[in-house]
Order: C-alpha cells, then structure tokens, then sequence
C-alpha cells in the first residue's frame, strides 16, 4: 500500500469587525520569499501541533511515522506518514473539532496564528500589528476544509515540493475578529498585509495551484474559498 503525506494546518485568512460583523478574506506577505526580493501572499498560521497523546494516537491507531519537529516551539507538528488506506481516518480525527477548532490531541490551536499576528518578521517592513493590539483581536473558528491536491509541480509549498510522496492538507480556518479601528489603523494600513476578494481566491482552484491577485501577483495554493 502506498505510503502519503498528512499535513494538518490551522489558518486564518479571513478578518471581521466587532461592530458590523462584515468578513473580507486576506493573506499576507511570505516573509521568506520576501527575504529573497519577491512578493508572494500566503495564509496566517501554520502546522497543527501535537501533543504527546496525539502522536502517541496516530502511531498506534494509523501507524503514522515520519514526524516532523517543529525545534521553534519544542512540539511536533502534525505531519506525518501513513498508508493512503488509513488517510480518511486521520483526516476524520482532525476534522471532529469543538467549537475552537481543537481535538484533544493537539495544543491550542489559536497559539500559532496569535503568535504570528505580532511575531512575523517581514524584511524592512513592520510587524502587522503589536503583541498589545493583539489582545484586542478574538480568533473564531470558522469550518475545517481540504485542500485540492495540487497539479504535478503546481504546489507552492515548499516542503510539499520537497516530498517524495503526495501531500494530502487539511486546514482549520479562522477568522480575526477585531474593532473597525484596529482594522483600518493596522490590517487595512499594513503594507505586509492583502485584502483579497473571493474571486482572487478562487483562482487557487481549491488549492490546487497557485493564484493571482488582480494586481499580478502570487497566492499560495493554502488560501481559497
């Protein structure tokens, strides 16, 4: 039996206001690609981390393997091996969320993404808003989705390019829920940040390939509708 590659990802892309509850999709800059003199847009957030009982579950139950540590934050994201059998499996148990879009085998998964809000270092640009500000944002869950698998050579994730087997992601998607003010004085301001529009994240085709934004540039296939 083949062996694929599960990557599971809590994401936020979208950001709505306290006072109207008016939602608009948005992505920011790759800091590394940034790094190297392009501009590409990718979604907030990053791998799911697993706590011990979680990597202890998967090896036991699916027979995962091949984890990969995160040497940033101490803990192992969630991905890892496993039979293509078993992938509808795993992707059950990360799918089964509570109404914070966590399972009982990973740790908060709002830590990343609040994490980045402040964190990301954007060559000669400035973090997208500060860790004060930040306590004024609310991470809601929105709904968990699965990403397309992306056409031969068309994934713009690195480590998916890097693998030797299929990549098969599942994202938790969040949104940023912040006063009107906040939005206009940071999000809306930040020269690190995009809105998008639905029909420039449809041109990732569910994440199947990279995107465009009207103004010409790059979305990583990990945003879509």
């Amino acid at each position: 039996m083949p062996l694929v590659r599960v990557s599971v990802a809590n994401l936020a892309w979208y950001v709505r206001m306290k006072e109207n509850n008016v939602r608009y999709p948005f992505a920011i800059l790759n800091p590394d690609k940034l790094a190297k003199g392009e501009r590409r847009y990718m979604a907030l957030g990053g791998g799911a981390m697993l706590n011990e009982a979680g990597k202890k579950m998967l090896e036991e139950v699916v027979g995962a393997s091949g984890f990969e540590f995160d040497t940033g934050i101490g803990f192992y994201d969630a991905r890892f091996r496993i039979c293509e059998r078993d992938l509808e499996s795993a992707f059950k148990t990360f799918s089964s969320v509570d109404t914070r879009g966590a399972t009982i085998y990973e740790q908060d998964p709002t830590l990343d993404i609040m994490a980045e809000l402040s964190g990301k270092e954007f060559p000669g640009y400035p973090t997208i808003m500060s860790a004060e500000e930040t306590e004024l944002v609310r991470l809601d869950f929105v709904k968990v989705v699965r990403q397309k698998l992306p056409a031969a050579g068309a994934d713009t994730s690195a480590r998916g390019v890097a693998a030797d087997v299929p990549t098969h992601r599942l994202f938790r998607i969040f949104e940023l829920v912040m006063p009107l003010a906040l939005y206009q004085g940071r999000m809306m301001s930040s020269p690190v940040v995009k809105i998008l529009s639905n029909q420039e994240l449809a041109t990732t085709d569910g994440g199947s390939k990279a995107g465009v934004t009207r103004d010409g540039l790059i979305i990583q296939n990990n945003l879509f509708v």
